[in-house]
């Protein structure tokens, strides 16, 4: 193609055709699925309209780039399993749960469409690379409202913790990335969420990357971040007493864990796989659990990073298997289409 521009020959149909492949498959079709899931993260998951928004966005994904069976069959089942649950937890909060099966229904239906994005064969450096764009956006609007509002800054999430969750993530595979500026915005933002989990994963995370990467850059980071601290900070919330009480609330286990499915309860363990066994059952949550170690295993640079950050999320929260960031988990559960098919990935 370059030939053609080169020597200003005329394209040829077949030329034409392929350029218009490559442009759908690595322009069009990671520029979709940026953005269907930044309308998921900045959407409650208990509203019907937004669900059958994000529904349309992923169906014209999938009409782009046809998905493709590219996981192995312990992934295969372990999904299967996670669908069942999530779906026979409808009914099943009726007989063994609190009767909320509206809300168990809305679960299922934002959190099963997103495990599309696994089976979908594009790049997906390329997807977040798209994604970071209204990251910053975000990222700016946190530390807007943190600077001149007050309070725990949300963006335009439904929540602190989820943009926190959100950010996190982000900030991670830019660090991974090199991409240094972007990520000490996204790490400057991150304290006026209040979220201390989300700090603790971030500075610890991307902490050890710059270390292992280029130490030069620590120094700012800790600046940058150490004075959003200052300005954000809710010094109550940081007390160990407090903090302590707060790490054993999450962790507290009030309630039963099941074999079978019983449906969303309301209040409840912090913790991805404690709320799964309480919610839909023992066996979902060892899928879940084999599903996150392959997905570490199978993910490599920035996008293991990012796992690792969105997994240690995880452990003290349960939001990353909500409807607004679950995608991300979906996400880098398909591993990268390069890796995976063992192809070399094109340079840009």
């Amino acid at each position: 193609m370059e030939s053609q521009l080169a020597n200003n020959k005329p394209w040829t149909m077949p030329e034409i055709f392929r350029l218009l492949w490559f442009t759908r498959r690595h322009g069009l079709a990671p520029f979709l699925a940026a953005n269907v899931i930044t309308v998921g993260v900045a959407t409650h998951q208990m509203e019907g309209r937004e669900v059958l928004l994000v529904w349309a966005g992923l169906g014209l994904l999938a009409l782009i780039v046809p998905p493709v069976m590219r996981l192995s069959k312990t992934e295969t089942i372990c999904l299967i399993v996670l669908g069942i649950s999530l779906i026979g937890a409808i009914p099943l909060s009726l007989v063994f749960g609190e009767g909320r099966w509206i809300l168990a229904t809305l679960h299922a239906a934002w959190v099963i469409p997103w495990a599309l994005l696994a089976y979908i064969p594009i790049d997906r450096d390329r997807i977040l690379y798209f994604l970071s764009f209204p990251t910053m956006g975000q990222a700016g609007w946190v530390i807007g409202q943190g600077l001149f509002y007050g309070g725990r800054a949300d963006g335009w999430t439904h929540g602190p913790n989820v943009v926190a969750g959100y950010l996190t993530f982000m900030c991670i595979w830019l660090t991974g990335s090199k991409s240094y500026l972007p990520a000490i915005i996204c790490a400057s933002a991150i304290p006026f969420t209040g979220s201390r989990l989300a700090m603790a994963v971030t500075v610890t995370v991307t902490g050890a990357m710059l270390i292992k990467q280029n130490i030069k850059w620590l120094p700012v980071f800790a600046a940058c971040v150490g004075a959003a601290f200052v300005l954000a900070s809710d010094y109550e919330r940081y007390q160990p007493e407090v903090m302590k009480d707060s790490l054993e609330d999450r962790w507290a286990i009030t309630r039963p864990l099941n074999l079978f499915p019983t449906g969303v309860i309301i209040q409840g363990a912090h913790n991805v796989p404690i709320r799964q066994a309480i919610e839909t059952g023992i066996p979902s949550a060892i899928a879940w659990l084999i599903l996150s170690a392959l997905m570490l295993k199978k993910n490599r640079g920035a996008l293991r990073w990012a796992a690792v950050g969105l997994l240690g999320l995880g452990i003290a929260d349960y939001y990353i298997w909500l409807g607004p960031l679950c995608s991300l988990w979906f996400l880098l559960l398909g591993g990268n289409v390069w890796q995976h098919f063992g192809n070399k990935k094109p340079s840009s």
